[in-house]
């Protein structure tokens, strides 16, 4: 019996964080801890610049965790000079996704969501 479930559409809120190719060890050290703390459904380094965070939007505790997270994620930008090259872009919507039989993803989300997410970091 396989653990995979298939893939299937899912309601998710995408974060998208690009470095402008400043990412480095230090800046990694403090992203990653604030993202984990948020406890995210699911998030990902994406080399060589960004991250992509995502949660579940069909529950309240998805919002306010996603909307802490950005919060968090702007002062850092808008404070802390090592992150000044830094962009972060939000949406939400309809994500392919696949969970395995405990609810963990296997798959990461993909879609026009997490297109439309990276796109705002870049505008």
């Amino acid at each position: 019996m396989s653990i995979f479930r298939k893939a299937k559409f899912e309601d998710f809120i995408i974060i998208a964080v690009r470095s402008g190719l400043s990412m480095t060890t230090e800046t990694n050290a403090i992203l990653v801890p604030l993202i984990e703390r948020h406890e995210p459904t699911h998030w990902e380094l994406q080399n060589p610049d960004g991250y992509l965070i995502g949660f579940r939007s069909n529950s309240d505790s998805g919002h306010s965790k996603a909307d802490a997270l950005l919060r968090s994620i702007q002062d850092l930008i808008d404070t802390n000079p090592d992150f000044k090259a830094f962009s972060v872009g939000q949406s939400e919507g309809q994500v392919t996704v696949e969970f395995d039989l405990k609810g963990k993803v296997t798959f990461p989300p993909v879609g026009a969501v997490v297109n439309e997410a990276i796109k705002k970091c870049r505008t």
